[in-house]
């Protein structure tokens, strides 16, 4: 019976690049979009989040801040219990062939107690908080008067979750640094997963490296980050 793992962590982390990294012999990914994103998981995960937090495209992408501080620990309407536990059940009969089923849309990480609670293993991505908030700005996912504070507001949101989901010790899981040597931890996920990868085979997008500290990022942003990467896959 082939395993599932969950690639976690806030879009612009490193995910993408992750998830297609893995992909190849003996990993099924199912039918997915250009950013290596599940269609059913996406599916699923865009109908809660547009009935329960107040989605608006290009503004508010993951909803209202304080509505996921609100409702992220709570169980969403058992109408979509059923449709999870069928594309996992789908999922892993058509990955019989493979070792793994591997899926990935960062709305996951917000929504853990409907998904994570299912897989086998997580695999988290973490980044500079003020990477993040540039990335996002640069590529106009969010926009409006106070875009980088928005994309701040989300980005604690997503890294506490996953710092608290990883020290709970509920499930194997790797965490990896965007920032720091990708290939070495990389090839450390690998081991560990038992796969035949000698490299991640894609070229790190090096645009929106910054190691100096934005002057706007938050102590709160920058002192969860340096929890994180104490937790990096060794």
């Amino acid at each position: 019976m082939p395993k599932t793992i969950a690639i976690i962590g806030m879009g612009r982390s490193g995910t993408t690049w992750m998830t297609r990294a893995l992909s190849g012999r003996d990993v099924f990914l199912g039918v997915i979009n250009d950013r290596f994103e599940n269609i059913e998981v996406r599916k699923i995960n865009d109908a809660i989040f547009s009935k329960y937090f107040h989605v608006k495209r290009g503004i508010l992408p993951y909803g209202n801040p304080k509505d996921i501080e609100s409702i992220k620990r709570s169980m969403i309407s058992g109408d979509y219990v059923d449709s999870i536990n069928n594309v996992f059940k789908n999922h892993i009969f058509s990955a019989l062939d493979n070792k793994y089923w591997i899926f990935k849309d960062p709305k996951t990480i917000l929504l853990s107690g409907l998904w994570l609670s299912k897989v086998d293993i997580c695999v988290g991505l973490i980044r500079r908080p003020w990477e993040v908030c540039e990335s996002y700005v640069f590529h106009k996912f969010i926009s409006g008067s106070r875009p980088a504070s928005i994309v701040e507001d989300y980005w604690l949101i997503f890294n506490k979750i996953l710092f608290e989901f990883v020290t709970s010790g509920q499930k194997e899981t790797y965490i990896v640094d965007f920032n720091g040597d990708v290939e070495s931890q990389f090839k450390k996920v690998v081991f560990k997963l038992g796969l035949e990868r000698k490299q991640s085979r894609y070229e790190i997008n090096q645009k929106h490296i910054n190691k100096e500290v934005s002057s706007s990022v938050r102590k709160e942003s920058i002192i969860l980050y340096d929890k994180l990467k104490e937790m990096v896959i060794k």
